[in-house]
């Protein structure tokens, strides 16, 4: 897998609302099948909970900070591609492109920053 690769799959589901990222977050990751009652807080969780893992990664990455200290755009692409890096080294390339989607449709600051 490369990088265009990843990228093709995070374009297809950027323009997705935030749920529907969410609740295909949650299908790629459960391996028992279970319907939950909420997919989509399931979603929420299980991205938090990852995101919480990379936190450091993402929003200490000097990279990142320079970036959002200068109001680049390009912010949250590039700590979508820190977090989906070292993501991808534990886990399949679907799920880290809903990763990537919901990184930059959430926001790096607000990531960051604590809010959810």
């Amino acid at each position: 897998m490369d990088a265009s690769e990843l990228t093709g799959l995070i374009q297809e589901r950027i323009d997705r609302d935030v749920d529907t990222l969410f609740a295909g977050l949650f299908s790629t990751l459960d391996e028992d099948h279970a319907l939950p009652q909420d997919p989509v807080e399931a979603g929420r969780r299980a991205f938090f909970a990852i995101f919480e893992r990379l936190r450091n990664k993402v929003c200490d990455s000097a990279t990142v900070s320079q970036i959002r200290q200068d109001f680049n755009r390009s912010g949250p692409v590039v700590a979508m591609l820190i977090a989906t890096d070292s993501y991808l080294n534990q886990h399949q390339i679907e799920s880290c492109a809903y990763l990537g989607a919901l990184i930059i449709k959430l926001g790096v600051d607000r990531l960051c920053d604590g809010a959810d």
